[in-house]
């Protein structure tokens, strides 16, 4: 009777550690946004007709942050965002993209690894901000043929 109940346990016991093992991928952001000690940050993910609250958390006296979301099955946009201003992100993978800005320049920022496509769009932003309409048509139109599809390229459009 006791080698029944010891099998039993065993059985439990691998069956507990397969399923706290199989865990669904996610990709991740995470940095630091000075100057927003406890103000809520949001990661959301901006599909064509709606954008949803995926992960949240609300930022430390330092204002780092390490936000988790499942990876997606195919490239996507999704953004950071506190208040009214937004960081848009591209997302194609498992990846780590880490971002550091300040709670004023978060929209502004060009301080961002781990994700080229969310450098580019960032430099589309600030070239925008700062240049012509012909400089941005040139920058985007480089943007699009270096790599037509990727998401920096449909941002650029």
């Amino acid at each position: 009777m006791d080698m029944m109940k010891i099998q039993n346990v065993l059985i439990l016991a691998c069956v507990i550690l397969l399923t706290a093992c199989h865990r669904t991928p996610v990709f991740t952001v995470e940095g630091t946004v000075s100057n927003a000690a406890g103000e809520m940050l949001y990661l959301e993910h901006t599909a064509l007709t709606q954008t949803s609250v995926v992960d949240s958390c609300q930022l430390d006296a330092k204002g780092t942050f390490a936000l988790e979301a499942p990876a997606p099955a195919y490239p996507d946009f999704y953004r950071l965002r506190i208040g009214t201003q937004s960081l848009p992100l591209a997302v194609d993978s498992t990846e780590t993209i880490s971002v550091n800005t300040t709670r004023d320049s978060l929209a502004h920022t060009l301080s961002i690894v781990g994700s080229d496509n969310s450098l580019l769009m960032a430099q589309l932003r600030a070239t925008a901000r700062q240049a012509s309409r012909e400089e941005l048509r040139n920058e985007a139109k480089q943007v699009i043929m270096a790599n037509p599809s990727s998401l920096a390229a449909y941002y650029a459009v």
